[in-house]
C-alpha cells in the first residue's frame, strides 16, 4: 500500500543519506557509492508516489493539481541538489576544509529525509477514513483480482499509456540534462 511504500522509500532515502555523512573522508569514497546507492533504490518507491497519493487522497477535480504538485517538487528537489552543494562547499585548498563543508553539506542533507520518515511513521496513514470520491469507494469496496503480469500486459497494449509514458521520459531526460548543467551556467555569475 501507500504508507509502506513511503516508509520503504523514507526509510532508503534516511539510511542512504547517513551513510553518506560517513564518506566524508578522502579515503571513504567507497562509502558514497554505497550511500548513494541506497538512496537510488529509494527512488524506485518514491518516483510513483504523487500520482497514487493524489489518487487516493484527494476528488477527482484536485487530482491532476495534487499530481502536478507532487511532480514538481520532486523537479525542484532534483534542481536544487545541481546548485546548493557548490554553493556550500567551497573551493578550498585544504582538504579539512572542503571535509568541513561536505560534512554540513551531508548533515543537512541527512536531516531532510530524517524528519520526513519520522512525520510519515507518527501521522501518515495509508488511507483517508472517508475516501474522497465514488470511484475511490468503489475500489475500496472491490477485492483486487488483477494481478502485477496482467497489469503490465495492459498498460503494454495501451497505446495512450505508451504515448504517455514516451512524453514521460522525453520531459525527465531533458530537465534532467538541464538540471546537469545548471550548476555550471549558475557558478559563472557567482565567479
Amino acid at each position: 500500500g501507500l504508507r509502506l511504500t513511503l516508509i520503504c522509500g523514507a526509510i532508503f532515502m534516511t539510511a542512504g543519506s547517513w551513510i553518506k555523512v560517513a564518506s566524508v573522508s578522502p579515503d571513504r569514497f567507497y562509502v558514497a557509492f554505497i550511500g548513494q546507492i541506497f538512496v537510488g533504490a529509494a527512488q524506485i518507491f518514491i518516483l510513483g508516489v504523487p500520482a497514487r497519493l493524489a489518487a487516493v487522497w484527494f476528488g477527482p477535480t484536485q487530482v491532476s493539481t495534487a499530481t502536478s504538485i507532487g511532480v514538481f517538487g520532486n523537479q525542484v528537489g532534483i534542481a536544487l541538489s545541481f546548485l546548493l552543494p557548490p554553493v556550500i562547499v567551497g573551493n578550498h585548498d585544504s582538504l579539512e576544509d572542503i571535509g568541513k563543508d561536505l560534512m554540513k553539506l551531508y548533515v543537512g542533507l541527512a536531516a531532510g529525509p530524517s524528519i520526513v520518515l519520522i512525520l510519515i511513521l507518527l501521522l501518515f496513514q495509508k488511507a483517508p477514513p472517508v475516501p474522497p470520491s465514488p470511484a475511490q469507494a468503489s475500489i475500496k469496496c472491490q477485492e483486487d483480482k488483477s494481478t502485477y503480469v496482467k497489469s503490465l500486459k495492459a498498460l503494454a497494449s495501451n497505446k495512450n499509456f505508451l504515448l504517455l509514458l514516451a512524453s514521460y521520459g522525453i520531459n525527465v531526460g531533458v530537465f534532467y540534462a538541464v538540471s546537469t548543467l545548471l550548476n555550471q551556467v549558475l557558478l559563472l555569475h557567482f565567479k
